[in-house]
């Protein structure tokens, strides 16, 4: 079993896939596929992208996922554009043909002001005064908590200095400071990081003992800040020596209940520590599971009670215990627990569940007997996207097979879930595998197929 069965869970699950429209948060380049993976029915995800051929391929792989997930309900919907009249239309024709009781925005990144807090608002009084149950974050709660300095300043307060990496936060300007301050954490432990708010791994800058040997700290931190104008403060980090890092899921429910979701393993970059993915295998015992969101829960009622409502989780990481006296640790395993920074939003951890949730659904199987594992794919020469699944086809012949309508336990399956992008040069690849009653060494000999064709993000 992945995690302890949770009542309360599955039924919010089944909520989920039949009677709650979910709404993507808006961006410029519009959608490009990925949303079917979790959300081909019942959703308003982003819209149309410009390239018709692009718009054609994601078109496409919903009329795949919905054929394999066999969802229920109505097809997804693209507005035409990201006009937020256009969306809020959107949002009642679908309403029209699925009759929701719910409705649910997925949440803010980084800037509600910037990710459209306005639409969010006529969205609520458009539905709420239609008897909808609208779950959504305000702004300001979603970017208080977003704040990776807030964050911290919160777990220090509530468990102790040792349930976080040792860091402090620094003004942007003068830059030099900033450098100075890294400098003393590469002393002490060979890397250091920075991290503005942020999210994917977009948020974190890890620098080494040769970048400072290099004289580059200054000129990486400048172009990271540049992507950035909005930011005030960098967090200046010594780098811990971790196990593993996982993310502890919830869902806090209209009435502000936390719902405890998954405890899932997080797929990083060898270089940037970046997110690429995620598994359902941890290598914990389910005592040392619920244990770890036992220690995540109190966190999840305070931001509750502040008015957060809808997917959130908080990353962690778990390393060998150093023997201070307020440290945190898993009754089993023994392992310190320290907590990195919270995602106000559902995030790739929860898409991969409700994928898994809608395969569970639809072949009457316990979800919590899938596991999943989702990677990274490097971005492929070829035309399109199919030539781009024949590639991974290949590698993975004889391996594991596509998901299809049929889903056997012992089996492994797989979904090549974007081979899309900002244009057709650029693309953001995933694969994702899911199996019944699959070990984790089949998972892993599927991605040792996919490494030496130069299929994998390292």
């Amino acid at each position: 079993m992945i995690f302890p069965p949770v009542p309360k869970r599955t039924a919010l699950y089944r909520r989920l896939l039949t009677d709650t429209m979910l709404v993507r948060t808006p961006t410029s380049i519009g959608e490009r596929g990925h949303s079917f993976v979790y959300a081909a029915s019942n959703a308003v995800v982003r819209h149309r992208p410009h390239d018709g051929e692009i718009y054609r391929a994601a078109a496409g792989f919903q009329d795949e996922m919905r054929a394999c997930l066999g969802p229920a309900g109505p097809a997804s919907v693209m507005p035409a554009d990201g006009q937020h009249s256009t969306i809020i239309a959107a949002a009642k024709e679908l309403h029209a043909r699925g009759r929701y009781m719910t409705m649910l925005f997925e949440g803010y990144l980084a800037d509600s002001v910037r990710e459209h807090a306005a639409l969010f608002e006529a969205l609520d009084a458009e539905f709420s005064a239609q008897g909808v149950i609208v779950m959504r974050p305000a702004g300001h709660v979603a970017d208080t908590w977003n704040n990776k300095t807030k964050f911290v300043d919160y777990v220090r307060d509530a468990y102790g200095p040792s349930a976080t990496a040792p860091g402090e936060v620094l003004p942007v300007a003068p830059i030099e400071a900033i450098v100075a301050k890294a400098n003393e954490y590469l002393e002490l432990s060979g890397r250091a990081i920075l991290k503005i708010t942020g999210m994917g791994g977009f948020g974190n800058l890890i620098v080494t003992r040769a970048d400072a040997a290099e004289g580059s700290i200054a000129q990486q931190l400048s172009a990271f800040l540049g992507r950035r104008p909005d930011v005030d403060e960098v967090r200046v980090e010594s780098w811990v020596t971790w196990n593993q890092t996982l993310c502890c899921s919830f869902f806090i429910d209209e009435n502000g209940d936390p719902i405890p979701l998954e405890v899932c393993g997080q797929v990083l970059s060898r270089a940037t520590a970046g997110f690429m993915g995620s598994s359902s295998h941890t290598d914990l015992c389910l005592d040392d599971r619920q244990a770890l969101q036992d220690v995540v829960k109190p966190f999840m009622s305070m931001v509750a009670a502040d008015g957060m409502r809808g997917f959130l989780a908080v990353d962690v990481i778990l390393s060998e215990p150093s023997g201070l006296p307020d440290e945190l640790r898993l009754p089993v395993s023994d392992q310190a627990v320290r907590l990195v920074e919270a995602n106000m939003r559902i995030n790739g951890h929860n898409q991969d569940r409700l994928c898994v949730a809608q395969i569970a659904a639809r072949h009457q199987r316990d979800a919590d007997r899938i596991h999943h594992l989702k990677v990274g794919a490097n971005p492929v020469r070829a035309r399109d996207r199919s030539e781009a699944v024949r590639l991974v086809d290949a590698a993975l012949e004889g391996v594991a097979a596509p998901l299809s309508p049929h889903f056997d336990p012992g089996s492994l399956y797989y979904i090549v879930t974007e081979c899309l992008g900002e244009d057709r040069a650029h693309r953001n690849d995933n694969v994702m595998f899911v199996g019944e009653d699959v070990a984790l060494d089949r998972f892993e000999d599927a991605m040792s197929c996919l490494r030496p064709r130069g299929l994998l993000k390292e």
